[in-house]
């Protein structure tokens, strides 16, 4: 960012460093925009002709929607919708008519994807880009007891930050390779509650309420195999429910997930379901795909 208010203005070259700089000389907020467009502008008359997909190379479309984006950060709305709609209707890219497919792995590739504009390309190679299905993730082994599946030469792994230890409920659920849990993020109970299912799909396409008993043994509910092990839910529930559910599996509402004031209860006394922060699952792609979709410039963020 130029400025922030709290990190103030920032130093812009335009030229490569020769030597030593011992000088530095702050930009106004002006400038470096004013650098962004200019550079956004060059970029957009030296793609002339190359719309489609180049296996992750930029291409004309990739920077007129990254020019959409930077004009909404500078109010020229009209201006935004314009060459944001001209993305969407002059290079063939589509939303798909349902929210959930974008996160389905038959669409995890991007030069097929109708709505991805630019993504980035992972190697095919496991040597790049590990697979880690094979590995050992039974309870006694280092893998589950470090949470040690970040591998730096892997796929994008920021997807798995968005998903709670949800094997650590004790509710006979164990871990899913697509949807190994670390906790490091929550979603804001300001975002859920932002959501109208009714006439909006993305909330029940972009996280996972239910997750179901799979056969580990260690369960402390009534719950067998196939049956809900954990419901975490955005909706409040009465508390007669709440009663009834908790022999069964585990269950959290938002009022026992956050407080009322948007903070995140990180532990809460309920039954056996308790010491972790917690959120509604996050639906993700798979190790190796995830870095596609999360790292896309796509027409939901135009």
């Amino acid at each position: 960012m130029a400025s922030d208010g709290n990190l103030g203005r920032i130093h812009l070259t335009t030229t490569p460093s020769e030597g030593v700089q011992t000088e530095a000389h702050k930009a106004s907020v002006e400038q470096v925009y004013k650098q962004i467009f200019d550079d956004l502008d060059d970029a957009i008359g030296y793609l002339q002709g190359y719309t489609a997909h180049e296996g992750g190379r930029i291409t004309l479309p990739t920077v007129e929607a990254f020019k959409a984006r930077m004009l909404l950060t500078r109010g020229q709305y009209g201006d935004a919708a314009a060459l944001a709609e001209k993305v969407i209707g002059s290079y063939g890219f589509q939303l798909s008519d349902n929210y959930a497919d974008i996160w389905d792995m038959a669409n995890c590739e991007g030069s097929t994807n109708s709505e991805v504009i630019w993504y980035v390309n992972y190697s095919s190679d496991l040597l790049l880009n590990k697979d880690i299905s094979d590995e050992d993730y039974s309870a006694n082994s280092t893998l589950y007891a470090n949470a040690n599946c970040f591998y730096s030469d892997g796929g994008n792994n920021l997807h798995l930050m968005f998903c709670y230890r949800y094997n650590l409920l004790k509710a006979g659920v164990g871990i899913d390779l697509n949807g190994i849990g670390y906790q490091r993020y929550a979603t804001s109970r300001h975002l859920l509650e932002l959501y109208n299912e009714d006439i909006d799909q993305r909330y029940d396409g972009a996280f996972r309420e239910v997750i179901y008993n799979n056969g580990n043994a260690d369960n402390a509910y009534a719950s067998q195999v196939g049956d809900t092990a954990i419901y975490f839910t955005k909706k409040s529930m009465p508390k007669a429910f709440a009663d009834r559910v908790r022999p069964l599996y585990c269950f959290k509402d938002i009022d026992s997930l956050y407080y009322a004031d948007g903070r995140l209860k990180t532990t809460v006394g309920l039954s056996r379901c308790t010491n972790m922060p917690t959120i509604p699952v996050r639906k993700h792609l798979s190790v190796q795909a995830a870095g596609m979709r999360l790292l896309s410039v796509s027409l939901k963020c135009i």
